[in-house]
Protein backbone atom coordinates (compact mmCIF):
# COMPACT_ATOMS: atom_id res chain seq x y z
CA UNK A 1 0.00 0.00 0.00
CA UNK A 2 2.87 2.38 0.79
CA UNK A 3 5.06 1.34 -2.16
CA UNK A 4 4.19 4.44 -4.20
CA UNK A 5 5.50 6.57 -1.32
CA UNK A 6 9.02 5.15 -1.65
CA UNK A 7 10.17 7.92 -4.01
CA UNK A 8 9.04 10.70 -1.67
CA UNK A 9 11.14 12.17 1.12
CA UNK A 10 11.15 10.62 4.58
CA UNK A 11 9.23 13.57 6.05
CA UNK A 12 6.67 13.29 3.26
CA UNK A 13 6.15 9.62 4.09
CA UNK A 14 5.77 10.43 7.78
CA UNK A 15 3.18 13.12 7.04
CA UNK A 16 1.26 10.70 4.83
CA UNK A 17 1.28 7.96 7.48
CA UNK A 18 0.12 10.45 10.13
CA UNK A 19 -2.78 11.49 7.89
CA UNK A 20 -3.72 7.85 7.23
CA UNK A 21 -3.49 7.05 10.94
CA UNK A 22 -5.67 10.04 11.87
CA UNK A 23 -8.20 9.10 9.20
CA UNK A 24 -8.51 5.49 10.38
CA UNK A 25 -8.85 6.58 14.02
CA UNK A 26 -11.76 8.81 12.99
CA UNK A 27 -13.35 5.97 11.03
CA UNK A 28 -13.09 3.63 14.02
CA UNK A 29 -14.55 6.26 16.35
CA UNK A 30 -17.49 6.76 14.00
CA UNK A 31 -18.08 3.00 13.81
CA UNK A 32 -18.15 2.76 17.62
CA UNK A 33 -20.46 5.78 18.05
Amino acid sequence: MFQFQASKTDSGIRKFIKKEDYFWKNVKLKQIA
